[in-house]
Order: C-alpha cells, then structure tokens, then sequence
C-alpha cells in the first residue's frame, strides 16, 4: 500500500494510474489486488496537504476495469491532454444482439472507437493462444470492419504513440476528436472536474 502512494503522491500520474489501474483489475493483479476501498480508507488516513491530494486525485480517476498497462497510460495521456473522458470496455453487438466488439475507448459524442494495440498481440504465444499472427491480424479486421458497419469510426494506436503525448493527441484530432479543456502542462495533472 505504501508504495502505491509513494507512486501517486510523488511520481507522474500516469505510472501512478497504471499501478493503481492495476492493483484494482482483479482479474489482471490476482490476489496482489485491493479494493477500491481499502484505498480510500489509506487516502483518508493521509495528513491534509498535496500528497493527499494527489493520492486522491489519482483515486478519483482510478479503474477497475482497465485491460491493459496500455489502455491505463492511454487514458491518463488521453486526460492529461485535454480531451473528453472516453467510456471503457464499450460493448458493440450487431444488429441480432450478437456481440461483435469488446473495445478499448469509446466517445459516443464523436462516434469515435479507440484501441490501444501492443505488439504482443500479434506476437506473443499469450495471446495468439497458438494460432498463426496472420489470423490474428485477420480476426481484427473484420471487427473493425463490424464496427465501421455500425457507422463508428476507428482510430488506433501503439506503445509508441500513448507514450508521446504529442503523437497520440495528433492521432486523436485526425480521427475528429477534439479537445474539450485547455491542455495541461507536464507535472501540472489535477482531478476531473
């Protein structure tokens, strides 16, 4: 618990969201996992003044439901930049109810769908779970191409691109996506208003 605030109190916010993200997805962190709770509780038991406030910052803007390290440092850049808070884990079916997509960022408002892709993806015997990296490419495609069908549009990106704040908000604005505050200046992170 220590270091999770350590991480939130002092460090950048994105590695702050990324553990805490983490630490919150059951699914992902196993048993080394805790309650949003039990964090509140360590915010609380904090002396008033910035470390709390951060801590409490990142809290607030904290997930349970984060699929990946990318996704998490995606949608802290994604914050940190100004744009609107995308919903996550979006669900798509088809026109027979039939689920077609489980997608990474969703913003209704621009019909946008946003996919953080790490190369293990189509790399990793993790997640290709023995089929050919072809088919995985294939297999994406076509629910891109199901999603588009529905009239959304698709913007993705790489580690590369949610790394560099600059790339990934050029990504973002070509794909009609617009900023909705005055961006903020490095370090300068605050909680959603």
């Amino acid at each position: 618990m220590t270091t999770l605030l350590d991480v939130a109190g002092d460090g950048e916010f994105e590695n702050a969201v990324i553990a805490w993200d983490f630490c919150l997805n059951r699914e992902r962190s196993g048993r080394s996992g805790v309650s949003r709770s039990v964090l509140q509780r360590a915010v609380n038991n904090l002396p008033a003044g910035a470390f709390s406030r951060r801590c409490s910052a990142v809290l607030d803007f904290t997930i349970d439901n984060s699929g990946s390290v990318g996704e998490s440092l995606s949608r802290a850049v994604i914050y940190k930049l100004g744009f609107p808070a995308p919903t996550v884990q979006q669900v798509f079916h088809d026109s027979a109810g039939r689920h077609i997509a489980t997608t990474d960022f969703y913003w209704k408002h621009a019909r946008l769908v946003g996919e953080f892709d790490g190369r293990a993806k189509y790399a990793s015997d993790e997640y290709l779970r023995g089929a050919a990296p072809h088919s995985v490419v294939v297999a994406e495609k076509i629910r891109e191409d199901k999603i588009r069908a529905k009239g959304e549009r698709v913007v993705r990106w790489l580690w590369e691109d949610a790394d560099d704040a600059e790339r990934l908000r050029s990504l973002l604005m070509q794909a009609g996506l617009q900023q909705s505050y005055r961006r903020l200046a490095p370090g300068r992170w605050r909680p959603a208003a």
